[in-house]
């Protein structure tokens, strides 16, 4: 019973990521100053241009080979519900609708004639109102015969297609384009390197991978009401430009900070029982694993990358020790009387200090910048090998002795 389930949160999350990491595609394609986007404004995407608004509806499938759509297939008339709905609150002179899904189109499709703008329309017209009174007349067959009512999630859609006058179908389908067989989640990334081509061609990959992970968080602050709904596509070209200055600098070029781990990820068991000690809630445990993975991934990364690099990085494992010393000596000194209970509260300070505190705490890598979530998961990291702990007895408990 729990696959299914899984399954199904897998996919939802990595639709979701996939529409917002579409909606900078859609920016950055539009090399234009005064262009904003936003995700789940008006629509998935809302995309603002000088005189014209984008509407678009995003349709990932996990499917290796996704089936083609059709004029019956689900997605479609859910979308087409949904810009039904809109019509009266938009100026529809002014807008274009755009449908982008990782499927193919049917070959026989009528379909096939929105992908490319300003076609005629008159046989999907016709073929979609047929749909839409079969879907009603099936439905309504089934109701008189006190049978299961059939195209339950479809019937919406359809219903407020037929709802539609013929001028205003004609009017939002002369609108629509349709962007079928995008690039999967898999590709975006090298999509989007393979576009920034007034970058030096070494740094581009490197460049689609940090721009990704700083609009995950810029979607994600928009989101939560932390900043502008739209976001602007200079906002996005001086990002490149600090990204890249970084690169050219050789510099310690974080990428993880933003990145968020699978829905299933492994974690030393040994996190868990350094967190264990001190009882820490399932909120904080949490945390710590999210930035354990983060560290860690950025670490394999950056030693990577030259044995400079590693040496520095083995180098600041030690600063990190040196400073959570003076903490964790503290919270033994406070503990002498062995009282159980203090232990664990101050081995919780100890801990939500290692996961709170940054570079004007513990200082920086050489002269390079270290963003928290590397300093944070490192502290995790050394946890597991037991160089630093919360629980002024975790090396005696845990059999680091």
């Amino acid at each position: 019973m729990g696959s299914p389930q899984k399954h199904d949160a897998t996919a939802v999350a990595i639709a979701f990521r996939y529409q917002e990491r579409r909606a900078l595609f859609d920016l950055w394609e539009t090399q234009d100053d005064d262009a904003a986007v936003a995700v789940e404004a008006l629509d998935d995407i809302q995309l603002n241009l000088p005189g014209q608004t984008l509407i678009e509806q995003v349709k990932h499938s996990v499917q290796a080979v996704p089936p083609p759509i059709t004029t019956s297939t689900l997605s479609l008339w859910k979308t087409l519900r949904i810009w039904c709905e809109l019509l009266p609150k938009i100026d529809i002179a002014n807008c274009r609708f755009v449908f982008v899904c990782t499927s193919p189109i049917e070959q026989s499709s009528s379909l096939n004639c929105l992908k490319v703008f300003g076609s005629d329309i008159t046989v999907l017209l016709d073929d979609l109102d047929n749909e839409a009174e079969r879907v009603r007349s099936e439905a309504a067959a089934a109701a008189l015969s006190n049978k299961s009512i059939p195209h339950k999630e479809k019937t919406p859609g359809v219903t407020a297609w037929l709802k539609l006058p013929q001028k205003n179908k004609r009017a939002l389908l002369e609108r629509v384009v349709i962007k079928s067989d995008s690039p999967n989640i898999d590709e975006q990334e090298d999509e989007l390197a393979a576009s920034l081509k007034s970058y030096p061609k070494a740094h581009r990959k490197k460049l689609a991978s940090a721009l990704f992970n700083w609009w995950d968080g810029e979607v994600l602050h928009s989101m939560q009401q932390k900043r502008e709904k739209f976001i602007g596509y200079f906002e996005v070209t001086a990002q490149l430009s600090h990204l890249n200055a970084m690169l050219q600098n050789d510099q310690f070029f974080e990428t993880f900070s933003s990145a968020q781990p699978p829905p299933i990820f492994g974690t030393d068991e040994r996190l868990a029982k350094q967190c264990n000690l001190i009882n820490a809630t399932n909120t904080r445990i949490d945390r710590a694993r999210t930035l354990e993975w983060q560290a860690r991934s950025q670490r394999a990364v950056w030693a990577d990358e030259s044995p400079l690099k590693n040496s520095l990085l083995v180098n600041y494992d030690k600063t990190l020790e040196i400073e959570w010393k003076a903490h964790h000596d503290e919270a033994i000194e406070l503990s002498n009387n062995g009282d159980k209970d203090t232990m664990i509260s101050e081995g919780i300070k100890v801990f939500n200090w290692a996961l709170e505190c940054n570079s004007t705490e513990v200082g920086n890598i050489g002269n390079y910048s270290t963003p928290p979530f590397y300093i944070r998961g490192s502290y995790q990291t050394l946890s597991i090998d037991g160089r630093v702990g919360w629980h002024p007895q975790y090396r005696s408990l845990l059999g680091y002795v």
